[in-house]
C-alpha cells in the first residue's frame, strides 16, 4: 500500500497543476510515481524533465533503452518498473529471450553483444556505482560519447526513481501482473 496518497489533478493547488498538465501532455497520462512525487511539485518538475529527456529526447535506439531500464529496473528490484517497461521493451522489438534473461538474473548470459552492453553498464552502475574501464570504452565505441553519457544518466536515473517507488510504496496499477520474481 503507498504511503502517501495519490493525487490527481484537481488534487494540486490551482497554481501547481501546470506540473501535472507539464506530465500528462508528454507522456498521455500521468502514472502512479508521479501521482505521488507530485506530493512535492516543484522537485518532481526537473525529474520528470530529466526523464523525459533520457527516454524520449536523447535519441538512444529504443532496443538499447528499454533493455538498460529492464537491466536497472531488475537490479534495483524494482517490480513498477521492470513491469511497465516489458511492454515497452516489446513493443521497442526486445528479443523475447532478452527479457527473459534479464528477468531471470542470467543476462547478459544469452544476449548479443549489443544486447549485452547496456545491460552490463546497468549492472555495474547499479552494483559497482560506476564502470569497469573495460565497459566504459565498448561504450563510447559503440554509441558515441554523447549517448553513452546519456545511457549513464538513464541508469541514474531509474535508479533515482526506483528508490523513489520503493520508499513511497508505489503500487502496480491495477489488474497488473508482476513480471519479476518476487
Amino acid at each position: 500500500m503507498a504511503r502517501v496518497p495519490y493525487l490527481n489533478r484537481e488534487d494540486l493547488p490551482v497554481d501547481e497543476r501546470g506540473h501535472w498538465d507539464a506530465i500528462a501532455g508528454r507522456r498521455g497520462r500521468v502514472v502512479r510515481p508521479f501521482q505521488l512525487l507530485l506530493h512535492s511539485p516543484k522537485a518532481t518538475v526537473p525529474i520528470v524533465q530529466l526523464g523525459q529527456y533520457v527516454r524520449f529526447d536523447a535519441g538512444l535506439d529504443p532496443v538499447t533503452r528499454e533493455l538498460a531500464i529492464l537491466a536497472t529496473s531488475r537490479e534495483n528490484r524494482s517490480q513498477y518498473e521492470f513491469t511497465a517497461h516489458v511492454r515497452h521493451a516489446r513493443d521497442a522489438g526486445v528479443r523475447e529471450e532478452a527479457i527473459n534473461a534479464i528477468r531471470d538474473g542470467r543476462a547478459p548470459a544469452g544476449l548479443t553483444p549489443e544486447e549485452a552492453l547496456p545491460v552490463r553498464m546497468a549492472q555495474e552502475l547499479v552494483r559497482e556505482h560506476g564502470l569497469r574501464d573495460e565497459t566504459y570504452q565498448a561504450a563510447v565505441q559503440a554509441y558515441g560519447l554523447r549517448k553513452a553519457i546519456d545511457t549513464v544518466l538513464l541508469v541514474g536515473f531509474y535508479t533515482a526513481l526506483g528508490m523513489g517507488i520503493a520508499a513511497l510504496g508505489i503500487e502496480l496499477q491495477p489488474g497488473t501482473q508482476p513480471e519479476l520474481p518476487a
